[in-house]
């Protein structure tokens, strides 16, 4: 079922919600990503068929959502995905975990720092930001320009901190082949996360595409266990 709810910009987010219950799944995409990237497609319905009630959108000014994408940075997404949370709540779930990959992922800390969640997963996470890089990825993949401020967010950010104050169950998966964001940063985001936590590193690049299935299944039963 498309759906929409409103940041606290007052900006409109495009969202899709499926299943049912009380225990609340919300998948966040990734730089320059949105809500239909086949990954997490395949995510919303395995986690529907376990039981949940999920939740996928577009941050603001990605996809379908209203908003500028040059001023969507990591401080800004952060405010979408807990006007996400709180949608979740009005629906009537008590219990919600955070599924998100890449940039996405970072959101989920950072917002996992602040707001009581059942469980985590990060899937291609980095926890060292740099803007030179995204500079890149936003010509190339967007063929944008990132904003003075979207640096400035950057340059600030700390998900190592983030991650330290983290209390719900985590779970860090990623790839080997990722030339994106180096394994080593799934061992570094592992290393300064709270117990209880769980890697696992498969053979896919950035995508992680080539072993959706485990993924999949690791995503699931993690969700299970702790949501």
């Amino acid at each position: 079922m498309d759906v929409t709810f409103k940041n606290n910009k007052g900006e409109k987010l495009a969202g899709i919600l499926e299943g049912s219950g009380s225990k609340g799944v919300i998948l966040c995409h990734g730089f320059t990503g949105n809500k239909d990237e086949p990954l997490l497609k395949s995510l919303a319905k395995s986690l529907v068929q376990a039981g949940f009630l999920v939740l996928r959108f577009d941050f603001s000014g990605n996809g379908k959502s209203e908003g500028k994408f040059e001023e969507s940075h990591h401080e800004k997404e952060f405010g979408d995905l807990l006007c996400a949370i709180a949608f979740l709540k009005e629906k009537g779930c008590d219990s919600i975990g955070l599924v998100g990959h890449s940039m996405g992922g970072e959101v989920a800390l950072l917002a996992g720092r602040e707001v009581k969640l059942s469980g985590m997963a990060t899937l291609s996470t980095p926890v060292h930001l740099s803007a030179e890089l995204l500079l890149k990825f936003a010509m190339d993949w967007a063929g944008k320009k990132l904003s003075d401020e979207f640096l400035e967010v950057v340059a600030r950010t700390d998900l190592i901190k983030a991650v330290k104050n983290i209390k719900a169950p985590l779970l860090v998966i990623h790839g080997k082949n990722d030339t994106i964001v180096e394994v080593e940063e799934a061992d570094e985001l592992y290393g300064n996360a709270n117990e209880p936590k769980k890697k696992v590193i498969v053979d896919s690049n950035h995508n992680l595409l080539k072993d959706r299935a485990k993924v999949i299944e690791e995503v699931v039963l993690w969700m299970r266990k702790y949501i």
